[in-house]
């Protein structure tokens, strides 16, 4: 409400200005028009001229614009003209000197305001453009139309009022100026109008009429001069009236900011455009069409066609010329943009294509040519913790690496993002090709100086060769290349794949999946399976695990093993991993609500590598939470190591942030990856769960090493403070050796594979009833330390 107010009392006060300024004009132009006089009528013009100048600085004041001096030219063009009025004023009533009035001294100061507001109004025109020339462009249209105006007025106002009067020479160089400054003005005009503005506010269409109805008062001066017109001056001073209204009312919107804001215009281009080319034709026809009827004959008029048909041509030779050069200057950057990469200015897809091409048509018989796909590893990180800028950087600097450590084998471009091709020359040992390949890996394996920050990268590098014999397209070899360039992603990356025809299918399958997933996606097509987590202390049901799954229509049942890495390749899996929050913590509160379960039985969410960097994933798990009505006791998240230690300190911060909601953090899969002592240390994980692969070892293992392992592991959990979950139990020989460990939680196939919601109540009590022969079992071995 506060706000409100404030901004009702800001534009009031605006409004009350405008309004009291406007009122004020019109009472000056009312009082010279009920008491007509010279005198009165200068006296007034002043004042008003005065008010106008008050009004630019009010604007000028309140609103702050980007650039200030072309107002304040504006402002001591205002004063200059109000002087000038006062001159006459005072000259009229005898105060100062009886001079003609075609005083030097008048039109001296009449001159100097004018320049001083073509030179204000000039720079509205201007934008960011103006270095490349198309600001120029359109001074030189501007003066094209600007000298066919200066034929007309020469021929019908300027050559009468000089021919026959003998007003003295220095009022006749003054009486030539006037027109040359309504050409300017006509220049200024021409350009503002041309201009190309993306915003155009009240202010900009009160400044272009204000400067419209100052040329129609100097052609009306000059006709009023030469034709000794009836009129008063306060007739003759109308259109300047309505000019310093009309200006007054523009400085004093809150758009006149945008008239000197360079980003807010933009010039248009050197070419020629068709009104562009009208206006210019009738620049060119008209002055010789006149000077053609000119029926004069005199030195001056003589001299006066030559210097403006020499001016016209002139302009014009010039203005083509930067057109015919604009004109090359696109033709040759259009080729360009063809054929190259923006960024690295390496050759792009097309000019790559049309290289393998030609390469194809010369092969000969015993020939093989080698195309290379390479795509920079984990590059999405550069970009995430350095910036974009660092990362486009970075791909300059690698594109000129590969060029001159390639330039004698092969060409090198850039596709797309970190995408690299190389197109080598063909060769006739396939043992070169190799060695090639490997040169390539050993190119990108050298550290990146980046301002003095030294960054690894390695690159999965996919290869397509061919012999005379191919019937490939380029596109086709190209998209071999890029199907064994994945292949080499999803062997572990770092590494150089050589494409097989088998690939295509795997490749054709992943594109389909790829296509299907993100509408199950968006369509929230995929469900979620529960499987028990049973206390070996309690004997009972203590949480489940919430596992996705999809079944496709087109793919059936899709593992999630192969659908989450396309889910994570593809960027959904920001929304995948939401909905599985949002579903299974809402599930959680449904068992809740029912009295199906305590309240710290608790639900187990899988999170991926990419939401742990940020803290959206916080913002997700506090309103599911809030929305089901639920503590932090009935939720735990779980990570992989490897997905923890891509990203360290970010999955650090946001881990921190998961607990501090009172969610306890699991650490999957471990023993598979890192397993560091001091890494369990630093991340403060909640619980630790043993990889299904040491669980398999557990009683089939004669030499003991199984129960071993998974011994140290319940040992150094225990040391931490920390839980263990034992993953993947299918056997009751396994379950006895995890219970002798001293193991707090078990899950797997013995109990129960994953469950409906629907199905999990019935189950339970099944899953308990397998624990009863434990209860006969002999104390546990205690692992807890001394």
């Amino acid at each position: 409400m506060g706000k409100l107010l404030f901004r009702l009392r800001f534009s009031g006060s605006i409004c009350a200005f405008r309004l009291a300024l406007l009122i004020s004009e019109v009472v000056l132009l009312l009082v010279a028009l009920i008491y007509p006089g010279q005198v009165i009528e200068d006296l007034a013009f002043g004042l008003l001229i005065l008010f106008y100048v008050v009004a630019i600085a009010w604007g000028v004041r309140r609103y702050s614009p980007k650039v200030k001096w072309p107002f304040q030219v504006l402002v001591a063009s205002g004063l200059v003209f109000a002087a000038e009025m006062y001159l006459r004023a005072m000259w009229r009533v005898g105060i100062y000197l009886r001079i003609d009035k075609h005083s030097v001294l008048v039109n001296l100061f009449a001159t100097i305001g004018y320049v001083l507001l073509l030179v204000a109004v000039g720079r509205f025109g201007k934008s960011d453009s103006s270095k490349d020339g198309g600001s120029l462009d359109l001074v030189l249209d501007g003066t094209m139309a600007a000298l066919s105006v200066l034929a007309v007025v020469w021929l019908f106002l300027v050559n009468p009022t000089l021919t026959g009067r003998d007003i003295g020479i220095e009022n006749e160089l003054f009486f030539a100026l006037y027109p040359m400054l309504s050409i300017l003005l006509v220049v200024i005009f021409v350009r503002v109008v041309l201009s190309e503005r993306r915003v155009r506010g009240r202010a900009y269409w009160f400044l272009l009429f204000a400067m419209i109805s100052i040329f129609a008062g100097d052609i009306l001066t000059l006709v009023v001069a030469v034709y000794d017109l009836p009129i008063s001056l306060i007739e003759s001073f109308l259109p300047y009236v309505v000019a310093t209204i009309l200006a007054s009312i523009g400085v004093t919107d809150p758009s006149m900011v945008l008239l000197v804001d360079p980003k807010y215009l933009e010039n248009k281009p050197k070419s020629y455009r068709s009104s562009q080319i009208a206006l210019i034709s009738i620049a060119l026809v008209l002055p010789a069409v006149l000077a053609w009827g000119d029926g004069s004959s005199g030195f001056a008029d003589h001299v006066a066609w030559f210097l403006i048909d020499l001016s016209l041509v002139f302009v014009a030779v010039v203005r083509f010329r930067r057109a015919m050069t604009f004109a090359k200057a696109t033709e040759e950057r259009l080729r360009r943009i063809a054929n190259e990469d923006e960024l690295t200015k390496l050759p792009n897809r097309r000019r790559l294509l049309e290289t393998l091409d030609a390469s194809l048509v010369q092969l000969r018989q015993g020939e093989y040519l080698t195309v290379a796909f390479v795509d920079i590893d984990q590059f999405k990180m550069v970009n995430d913790s350095y910036g974009h800028s660092v990362g486009d950087k970075l791909l300059c600097l690698l594109g000129r690496r590969l060029s001159e450590h390639l330039k004698s084998v092969g060409e090198v471009g850039r596709l797309s993002g970190d995408e690299f091709v190389v197109v080598f020359r063909p060769e006739r040992s396939l043992q070169v090709i190799e060695a090639r390949a490997r040169s390539l890996q050993m190119a990108l394996g050298d550290p990146v100086d980046l301002d003095g920050t030294l960054v690894y990268v390695s690159a999965s590098i996919g290869l397509s060769i061919v012999d005379s014999k191919t019937d490939m397209s380029p596109e086709q070899i190209l998209q071999g290349a890029d199907t064994a360039m994945y292949e080499a992603k999803s062997r572990g990356r770092n590494s150089a794949v050589l494409f097989e025809p088998s690939m295509h299918t795997t490749m054709s399958r992943k594109l389909a999946l790829r296509n299907e997933l993100a509408k199950a996606v968006s369509a929230s097509d995929l469900s979620l399976v529960y499987q028990p987590i049973v206390s070996l202390e309690q004997k009972e049901v203590v949480g489940v695990e919430a596992l996705s799954r999809w079944q496709s229509l087109s793919f059936g049942q899709v593992s999630p093993g192969e659908f989450i890495p396309v889910a994570e390749e593809m960027g959904l899996i920001g929304d995948l991993g939401r909905w599985a929050i949002k579903e299974s913590l809402r599930q959680r509160g449904l068992w809740n609500q029912r009295g199906l379960v305590s309240e710290d039985f608790y639900i187990s969410v899988n999170l991926s590598a990419l939401q742990l960097v940020g803290q959206e994933v916080v913002v997700y798990l506090q309103e599911a939470m809030d929305t089901n009505n639920l503590r932090g006791l009935g939720v735990t998240v779980e990570v992989t190591e490897s997905s923890v230690m891509k990203n360290y300190e970010q999955s650090k911060c946001t881990l921190r942030s998961i607990r501090n909601l009172g969610i306890a953090v699991a650490v999957d899969d471990f023993g598979t990856a890192y397993s560091s002592l001091a890494y369990l240390k630093d991340m403060s994980f909640d619980i630790l769960k043993i990889d299904k692969s040491f669980v398999d070892a557990l009683g089939d293992d004669r030499s003991g090493t199984g129960n071993s392992i998974v011994a140290a592991i319940i040992a150094m959990a225990k040391a931490l403070g920390v839980k263990v979950i034992a993953e993947g139990v299918e056997r009751r020989s396994q379950l006895e050796s995890l219970y002798e460990l001293g193991c707090d939680l078990v899950q797997g196939f013995y109990f129960s594979e994953p469950l409906r919601a629907a199905d999990f109540e019935a189950t339970v009590s099944a899953i308990e009833e397998r624990l009863r022969f434990l209860q006969r079992r002999p104390a546990r071995i205690d692992r807890s330390g001394p």
